[in-house]
């Protein structure tokens, strides 16, 4: 199954097997849109994780590499890129929210 083909089906049907995994801001969030989280980091930008990982325990800290998915080809359209990102509209205000704070969202919840 091609990438495009993949994110058709989870655009059409999301709750066929091979695509029912929810979307990333429904994950974060509490039903009521608020997000009951204190850091938010973006996944490409380790450094800034592991730097404030380091900070807060006062150590150096090393992660191996484990579980590595392997590289594929990831070719999708514009149009069904386009429908993705009107789609998951939710997902990518977060992550732009992220990169635009450095890759470290710092929010206040109680």
């Amino acid at each position: 199954m091609s990438f495009d083909a993949y994110v058709r089906d989870a655009l059409d049907n999301p709750k066929l097997p091979h695509v029912n995994v929810g979307t990333q801001f429904k994950f974060l969030s509490l039903k009521n849109a608020t997000l009951p989280l204190h850091h938010l980091f973006a996944y490409e930008q380790m450094p800034v994780l592991m730097s404030f990982l380091e900070e807060r325990f006062g150590r150096k800290i090393e992660l191996p590499k484990a579980n590595t998915s392997p590289a594929i080809k990831t070719e999708i359209t514009p149009e069904t890129e386009a429908r993705f990102r009107a789609a998951r509209a939710d997902d990518y205000a977060l992550y732009a929210r992220v990169l635009k704070a450095g890759g470290h969202l710092e929010l206040e919840y109680s």
